[in-house]
């Protein structure tokens, strides 16, 4: 019978480091870094076993491998020795948590993966380098293994397996990860253990290893307890430069042009710019040529921060234009902490995603799911919830970071062409439509080839073509993002949650593609509404639900902050518009919209509503709510007729017996407590919306 293990190795403070300068690429560099070392250690290894040894897809910013081999103790031996080189020799190793566990043979999925996976996110995991599940380690027989392990003090602990026959399941935790603030922390002092030596017949009997006396043994134990140093040097150096010791970029010739148009628009001398840096001059000439490809970004830092503060002083000289000035900063910023501060925070107006330099985002809870959704690849997201709420915005972050991170990405967000005498004439057409353009912008964001073989005018002949035309790369990461499909009606939606979310999702597990999506949808209206609900949700294993509502108080307030307004602005705005994050950011940016909301609570007069309908605002939130009760057809049905109607009703205090109407006022924020707008601004809208439809 055979035996299965799978080990996974997993950045320590992952996190920190994505949210510093040049942080992804840095994980990325870390993760080629340890892969290639345990290539190599495996294949070293290996030589005198007969493992099946293949590296798994990874997920996020980790590394993955499985072991199959005839025996645990070949499983066990091989797989521990790979741990313990990579930890004790790989330059890099101790950056990293090991995970090493056994799992069914011939069985891809278990609940276990998911437990083993999730170890490092509990007290004990955290505080430990390697978690190794117990069964491996009483199938060693390597004796040089047995006793590195021995030396090393241990914490037993249990995990639960849920959804297994068994309940548990027991593992050991070793080496103690210090912070660089731990006064106990020492450096390695003892030789380091290769296990690759056991392959070249190294002795294997414990007579032959040399034991430490029990002092030894505790001076050896203190060396497991590793210093790790998450972008803060031990040395005199700045944390903005220590962050990135011993990490390379590759410079661009746009980026290198830059630099030399810097140094000389600001008539800063090279080797004065090298002196001041701390390089060479031939280095800086290396780099500035292009004679260097790979640039040690420490290095590179240092002379961005003398840019920076060149292009700070010389703006004021006149050498530069201010403009071409914070053009170069902005670039800089890619490169230095310097310039990043130096650069003033970016404010766009309300409407649409939020831009990525934005300097007004308010982050979320939901902001969480990101880097969770990233790190745990393969997924199929779902993003609901009323609209202008953030969706958009929250999928633009995700898409960036997924950018970063080395992931092909595609944003798909249908905008359908609609005569505006016939309109849409049916949801088939609509599907078409959409299918056509998602089709031609996969082709030529990803570089696939066309379908000659038939017309693509439907979800299902979609995903057939986007599976033959990526199989070839289909270990390729890649992601999609839809956003938004309410605008193809509802039963474009029903068709394309069965026919391509689906579709696209159980690929994953057949074919192993590694194809992500992320499914943005605004809560729309469509009978049997709180059925239709239920039908998205269960279309396909969605990972992660991310429910989007209101901003709370405290996300106006930063809001506010953010954009400079008053508190007396922050608090007029959460009143008036209880946290709707569209009008709420019109508000704090644009008083004019505010004060005449402000008089049109105060006195509902013709005057009043007249003034508030002018405005750009209200013009841009009513759109989509009409969307979302009317769909994408010009001419309303009966359904929305009513729809709009007990809308119109409940804002001015009755209440709808339809309870599909209500459910839907619930989940879109439009109406409270069954017969009260959700903010006041929402009875002057529902007055338009029924004028509008019964014309």
């Amino acid at each position: 019978m055979s035996s299965t293990a799978t080990l996974i190795v997993d950045i320590i403070g992952s996190k920190e480091l994505a949210s510093q300068p040049g942080g992804h690429a840095s994980i990325h560099e870390l993760c080629q870094g340890i892969r290639t070392f345990l290539d190599s250690e495996f294949e070293h290894l290996n030589r005198r076993h007969s493992l099946d040894i293949s590296q798994q897809n990874p997920q996020g910013d980790d590394v993955q491998y499985r072991l199959d081999g005839a025996s645990p103790q070949e499983i066990a031996n091989v797989s521990l020795a790979a741990v313990i080189a990579a930890f004790s020799s790989s330059p890099v190793g101790k950056r990293f948590r090991y995970i090493v566990y056994t799992l069914e043979a011939n069985i891809n999925y278990q609940p276990r993966i998911k437990t083993f996976g999730d170890i490092s996110k509990t007290e004990e995991g955290k505080r430990h380098h390697i978690a190794v599940e117990r069964s491996l380690v009483s199938s060693l027989t390597d004796s040089r293994i047995i006793n590195w392990l021995e030396t090393a003090e241990h914490l037993p602990t249990s995990l639960e397996l849920r959804g297994e026959p068994w309940t548990g399941v027991h593992v050991d935790l070793y080496c103690t990860v210090r912070t660089g603030n731990d006064e106990r922390a020492q450096p390695s002092t003892r030789q380091e253990f290769s296990p690759s030596e056991i392959s070249e017949g190294a002795s294997q009997s414990v007579a032959a290893t040399t034991s430490p006396e029990p002092t030894q043994r505790h001076d050896e134990l203190e060396s497991k307890e590793i210093t790790i140093n998450e972008g803060v040097s031990s040395s005199s150096e700045s944390p903005a430069k220590s962050q990135n010791l011993h990490k390379h970029v590759l410079l661009s010739d746009e980026d290198r042009r830059l630099l030399c148009d810097i140094v000389e628009s600001a008539e800063l001398p090279r080797k004065s710019l090298a002196e001041a840096a701390g390089v060479s001059p031939a280095w800086l000439s290396h780099m500035l040529s292009g004679q260097s490809r790979r640039i040690e970004a420490e290095r590179l830092a240092r002379v961005s921060d003398i840019l920076a503060e060149t292009l700070n002083s010389t703006t004021a000289n006149d050498k530069l234009s201010e403009e071409r000035a914070m053009v170069a900063l902005r670039r800089l910023s890619r490169f230095s902490s310097s310039a990043a501060r130096l650069v003033p925070p970016r404010v766009y107006p309300p409407g649409g995603p939020v831009p990525i330099d934005s300097g007004h985002y308010v982050k979320r809870k939901q902001d969480a799911e990101i880097s969770a959704a990233l790190q745990r690849m393969p997924f199929t997201m779902l993003v609901r919830g009323p609209v202008q709420c953030g969706k958009s915005s929250f999928l633009g972050r995700l898409q960036h970071q997924a950018i970063e991170l080395g992931i092909e990405t595609a944003w798909f967000d249908p905008r359908l062409p609609i005569d505006p005498l016939k309109g849409m004439r049916n949801w088939s057409e609509i599907n078409a439509t959409a299918v056509a353009q998602l089709a031609e912008l996969l082709q030529a964001s990803w570089g696939l080839a066309s379908a000659r073989e038939e017309p693509l005018d439907s979800s299902i002949r979609l995903v057939n073509w986007l599976l033959r035309a990526i199989d070839s790369t289909r270990e390729r990461p890649r992601l999609l993002i839809i956003d938004d499909l309410v605008r193809l009606g509802a039963q474009s939606i029903e068709d394309w949650l069965n026919g391509f979310v689906r579709a696209a999702h159980n690929a994953r597990a057949i074919r192993r593609v590694e194809l992500n999506l992320a499914i943005g949808i605004s809560y729309h209206f469509a009978d049997h509404f709180q059925q239709r609900i239920q039908a998205v949700s269960s279309a396909a294993h969605w990972w992660p639900r991310i429910e989007f509502g209101w901003f709370s108080r405290d996300e106006v307030n930063t809001l506010a902050d953010k954009l400079g307004a008053t508190h007396t602005v922050s608090e007029t705005a959460n009143t008036l518009f209880a946290g709707q994050p569209f009008l709420t950011h019109s508000a704090l940016t644009d008083p004019t919209f505010l004060e005449r909301v402000q008089r049109w609570v105060t006195d509902r007069s013709d005057v009043h509503a007249r003034d508030i309908r002018l405005t750009q605002a209200y013009k841009r939130h009513l759109a989509p709510i009409r969307f979302a009760m009317t769909g994408p057809t010009l001419k309303a049905d009966l359904a929305a007729i009513e729809l709009v109607d007990a809308f119109a009703g409940a804002c001015s205090g009755f209440e709808s017996d339809d309870s599909d109407h209500g459910d839907f006022f619930s989940k879109s924020h439009l109406v409270r407590e069954g017969r009260k707008p959700a903010i006041p601004i929402y009875r002057l809208m529902s007055d338009d919306l029924r004028e509008a439809i019964h014309r």
